[in-house]
């Protein structure tokens, strides 16, 4: 039957349809996966070098000081020989004073030393806690990737082979209710329904005498209240009668 074989193909619009949502959604879930952890490796890269960099920072502070301290120690040695060799006053109070001045900056780098000592053991103890566990998280975030692109290369592929399953099931659709399901469709997920016991089974309206005769004939018709497609496949024996208040 002619009407039948119509509401067959816009049930076969609706199936792809359906199976291109479903695609879509699983690629947009796929997609903000793959965008996140590409995001993320990163982001855990740097932390690492990061750490790595404050904690050649620390040696490096440590190592400058050590070298300052170990010079003005030298330095004192001198003065303290020349203090014990000199013999004029004058001389005597010059070095004096100069062993004094080193003396300080020897306590300022003393206190120095043991905050950069501090800040070297700190910041070795940090890179030492993710040195391990940052690598291994790249790695199954790599390991992720590839799999969740594969996941995105077969969706795309199926896509594809919907939206060329679509064209063939579209081009069997009259032009004039092709326009009218795209137009239902973009308002809601389920465009053509049966009728159930003389009902649309999608708002539950009454189905008219008149609109059963109709459908039995055409196949397809809209329903009086939301509109979506109604079809039939045993139209019963015996039609309700009009509505209240509906016209016939």
């Amino acid at each position: 039957m002619t009407g039948t074989t119509l509401w067959e193909k816009l049930k076969g619009l609706v199936e792809v349809d359906r199976d291109e949502f479903r695609i879509e959604e699983e690629l947009g879930h796929v997609s903000s996966i793959i965008d996140r952890d590409e995001k993320q490796i990163p982001l855990l890269e740097a932390e690492l070098t990061a750490k790595k960099d404050a904690a050649k920072q620390a040696k490096k502070d440590l190592d400058e000081l050590t070298l300052q301290s170990r010079e003005l120690s030298a330095r004192e040695n001198t003065i303290r020989t020349r203090i014990n060799d000199v013999t004029d006053e004058r001389s005597y109070n010059a070095l004096t004073k100069e062993l004094e001045s080193i003396m300080d900056r020897l306590e300022a780098l003393e206190r120095g030393l043991a905050q950069c000592q501090e800040a070297l053991i700190t910041s070795q103890d940090k890179l030492t806690a993710i040195a391990e566990s940052i690598p291994e998280k790249i790695q199954q975030l790599q390991d992720g990737l590839a799999t969740q692109r594969e996941t995105k290369e077969s969706l795309e592929a199926r896509r594809k082979e919907c939206g060329e399953k679509r064209e063939g099931r579209a081009a069997i659709v009259p032009p004039e209710w092709l326009a009218k399901y795209n137009r239902m469709k973009s308002r809601v997920a389920d465009p053509i329904v049966p009728i159930s016991n003389t009902s649309c089974s999608a708002c539950y309206y009454a189905v008219t005498q008149r609109d059963l005769a109709l459908v039995k004939n055409e196949g397809v018709i809209p329903c009086r209240n939301c509109y979506r497609f109604l079809y039939v496949e045993d139209v019963p024996v015996e039609a309700v009668g009009e509505p209240a208040g509906q016209a016939s």
